[in-house]
């Protein structure tokens, strides 16, 4: 074999390989492959928040726990005697001193709602024929609206988290334990529910949402003094 024919030979099988080279390397990603990709690229709501699962009156998190909540209806104490404040505590901690378990308290503020009250006095508005009347409602109208697109108007709410560690079949015992819970806040006549399934996903938009969230002015140096001491600058 003349040396032009060795030669083109060894061309041919070098052109081969690396035709076939590019073909391996332009190989598509299988649909698997990219199913693959996106699960650890793209992170769902519910891997970010732990939760698993919303039903009937419990939530379910990847940790293996189970949550239920109870919303409590607030005291105003500026119209209880200081007398009615001491039997309101004694009658809540004597209550929760069964409570061996940890729990939660959360405290949310968001934006009330005051359309209704606004569509009330347009109303009222509408159908009064007093000029007076016409000329408070007006005011009182601008003054409610102003509340509401400056959000002055919060509404505090509260709620207990409790849990335990899931098991199969657990949900009796955590529910027992929840009403047990509002027992005691219920033996003070203070309204207490537990949140049903509806309830839950609106709590947990109102802590993880957003759209939902509502910011709070944290800066307490202008509410609270300080003291200082005398002489001190």
């Amino acid at each position: 074999m003349s040396l032009l024919s060795i030669l083109s030979v060894v061309i041919t099988i070098a052109c081969s390989l690396f035709i076939l080279l590019l073909k391996i390397r332009k190989k598509p990603v299988s649909i698997k492959s990219k199913r693959q990709i996106l699960t650890k690229e793209e992170i769902s709501a519910s891997e970010i928040t732990n939760i698993i699962d919303i039903k009937d009156k419990f939530l379910y998190t990847r940790d293996k726990m189970i949550f239920t909540y109870l919303k409590i209806s607030p005291v105003n104490l500026d119209l209880l005697s200081c007398r009615e404040k001491e039997s309101l505590s004694s009658i809540i901690s004597a209550e929760l001193s069964r409570e061996t378990k940890p729990f939660k308290l959360l405290a949310l503020g968001r934006p009330v709602d005051i359309t209704p009250l606004i569509d009330k006095y347009e109303v009222l508005l509408s159908s009064s024929k007093d000029a007076k009347q016409k000329e408070l409602l007006r005011l009182e109208m601008d003054q409610m609206k102003a509340y509401m697109f400056s959000e002055e108007v919060i509404e505090r709410q509260f709620f207990i988290v409790l849990w335990e560690e899931y098991y199969k079949g657990c949900e009796a015992e955590v529910l027992k334990r929840t009403r047990e819970f509002a027992l005691s806040f219920q033996a003070a006549h203070i309204r207490c529910e537990i949140l049903t399934e509806s309830a839950i996903i609106k709590l947990v938009n109102m802590i993880h949402n957003p759209a939902f969230i509502h910011l709070e002015d944290t800066e307490y140096t202008e509410n609270i003094p300080i003291l200082k001491k005398k002489g001190s600058i």
